[in-house]
C-alpha cells in the first residue's frame, strides 16, 4: 500500500534508497515531501529493499574522519546537475533553464 503521510513516506523511501537518500528531505515541508514522493514512487515501487551491502562506501577523510561527499558542479550550480534521463525533475528544470 502506498504511504499516505510524511513519516511513512520518508520511512518507505529510506527502506528503498537508504538513509543518505532522504537525509535532506527532513528539511522539506510536508507538501514538498509529498510532491517528491509522488514523482519517485512509480520509479522505486518495484525496487528491492535497500541494502548497505549494495551501496558504494564513501571514503573517510583522514583529518576530520567524516564521510567525503562528492560535489557535482555545472552551470546549474553545485549539486544542481541532472545526469539521469529518468530524473523526475528533468522536464521541470529544462523548462526553467530555457526560459
Amino acid at each position: 500500500m502506498k504511504p499516505l503521510n510524511r513519516k511513512s513516506r520518508l520511512q518507505w523511501l529510506e527502506s528503498k534508497k537508504g538513509l543518505d537518500y532522504i537525509k535532506e528531505m527532513y528539511m522539506f515541508t510536508d507538501r514538498e515531501v509529498k510532491e517528491w514522493f509522488d514523482r519517485v514512487y512509480p520509479l522505486y515501487k518495484d525496487d528491492p529493499p535497500y541494502s548497505s551491502d549494495t551501496s558504494s562506501e564513501l571514503p573517510e577523510c583522514l583529518v576530520c574522519e567524516s564521510e567525503v561527499r562528492i560535489t557535482w558542479s555545472c552551470a546549474c550550480g553545485d549539486n544542481g546537475c541532472i545526469v539521469d534521463p529518468n530524473d523526475p525533475e528533468l522536464e521541470e528544470r529544462l523548462k526553467e533553464y530555457h526560459k
